[in-house]
């Protein structure tokens, strides 16, 4: 009954639409409609059929060789029935999350598919049937640059780094990893489920809500167990070593945990990560950030000398590690303070004689806009006189002819 309805709905809008399609409020609230009108059983297998449907006309090669109507009318359904509540169990959740397609990457129909399989797998360990569909959801996401689309693949990555076929090669949490693929499978949840507390923010510090529930997660493995793992994983070469992304990522939630598990036993533990030489700052910069708030809000004045080195290596690209220094280092906080005004404040002298330069360009180009008589020309100096900010895409939005 459903594909029979949804071939009339779809011959009423071509009968509507005689030109390109452009979907309006009352076209949304056909699709509405038609969903609503679906039964509970039948949205799921019809989002699945949208799903590939939508990647079939897609693979036909670009938007010119596709058929756009089609096409578009299947994106709108697929984000329709993802609006309607449904609630997928952790089987169809798989299906959703290794069939899920997307062209572009932005959009609310982005990020639910992985919140559905999040959802249908609380308090029970990923399934390798989930592993695989986060893996080719990922895949399916892979070149696709916009903030939602790289948002959900770094929260793939955290799924995946629980997958025992995939331990990491060369990041430092590989021992992490194996010695819980080794646990019996209890012990083993425990720890999974403890970091698949993740924050979906970077921040230095966990929130209240973080804290709550990671209290009930540790509960489950005991802060003595807790602190002795934490002490035989946190083991480091004298040589350079790497983190990967999802790696740094637990490397931080294990941070985070030993405040709760006690900042006076896991601290001289934690601190292990100041001397270790690490081969790419990126990864690893949140994690010291999260740990520079360990060791301000936790550690007193005792710990001078790893503060020191977490100082000097991240104080100058780190908020939080420079809240560290000017509780141990008042006198180079202040010094450091005061250069980045000076850097500050460099920079909008040099924006200000650049903005100059290209006004008087302008202004040759266009003095009736851009000379001293024009708009352009007059705003700026009433800027000078009285500290108007001109907006930057005043000048780019009129800088062509």
């Amino acid at each position: 009954m459903s594909h029979n309805s949804w071939s009339s709905l779809l011959g009423a809008l071509r009968a509507k639409h005689k030109g390109p399609f452009y979907a309006s409020k009352e076209d949304f609230e056909l699709f509405a409609a038609f969903v609503e009108q679906l039964a509970a059983s039948e949205r799921i297998p019809m989002l699945l059929h949208a799903y590939d449907r939508y990647r079939a006309l897609s693979a036909c090669g670009d938007s010119q060789n596709a058929d756009p109507f089609e096409t578009s009318c299947w994106s709108i359904l697929i984000s329709t029935i993802l609006q309607s509540r449904i609630q997928p169990d952790a089987n169809k959740a798989s299906q959703i999350l290794e069939r899920s397609f997307h062209r572009c990457g932005h959009g609310s129909d982005v990020e639910p598919p992985l919140t559905f399989a999040e959802e249908a797998f609380q308090n029970q360990p990923y399934s390798t049937v989930l592993f695989d569909a986060a893996h080719a959801y990922r895949e399916t996401l892979r070149g696709l640059r916009p903030v939602g689309a790289t948002n959900v693949k770094r929260k793939l990555s955290w799924i995946l780094w629980h997958d025992p076929r995939r331990i990491e090669k060369t990041c430092q949490t590989r021992r992490i990893q194996q010695a819980i693929h080794l646990m019996d499978s209890e012990r083993a949840f425990h720890w999974q489920w403890l970091l698949r507390h993740t924050a979906a923010g970077l921040n230095s510090a966990p929130s209240s809500k973080w804290l709550r529930e990671g209290r009930k997660r540790l509960a489950r493995i005991g802060e003595a167990q807790f602190l002795s793992a934490l002490d035989s994983w946190f083991q480091f070469p004298e040589n350079e070593a790497e983190v990967s992304a999802a790696g740094s990522a637990m490397l931080r939630l294990l941070v985070w945990y030993g405040v709760l598990a006690g900042a006076e036993q896991s601290l001289p533990i934690l601190l292990r990560l100041t001397h270790v030489s690490w081969s790419k700052r990126a990864p690893v910069g949140k994690v010291m950030a999260a740990l520079a708030w360990v060791v301000r809000v936790y550690g007193g004045m005792r710990f001078e000398a790893e503060a020191g080195l977490i100082c000097a290596k991240w104080a100058a690209e780190s908020a939080e590690v420079k809240r560290l220094e000017g509780v141990y280092f008042p006198d180079q906080s202040e010094i450091r303070r005061q250069a980045d005004e000076a850097s500050r404040e460099q920079g909008r002298r040099d924006l200000k004689l650049e903005f100059e330069a290209a006004l008087v360009a302008l202004g040759e180009l266009h003095p009736q806009t851009f000379g001293p008589d024009g708009l352009a020309g007059r705003l700026f100096a009433a800027r000078e006189k009285d500290a108007v900010v001109i907006p930057s895409s005043f000048v780019k939005d009129r800088s062509t002819p």
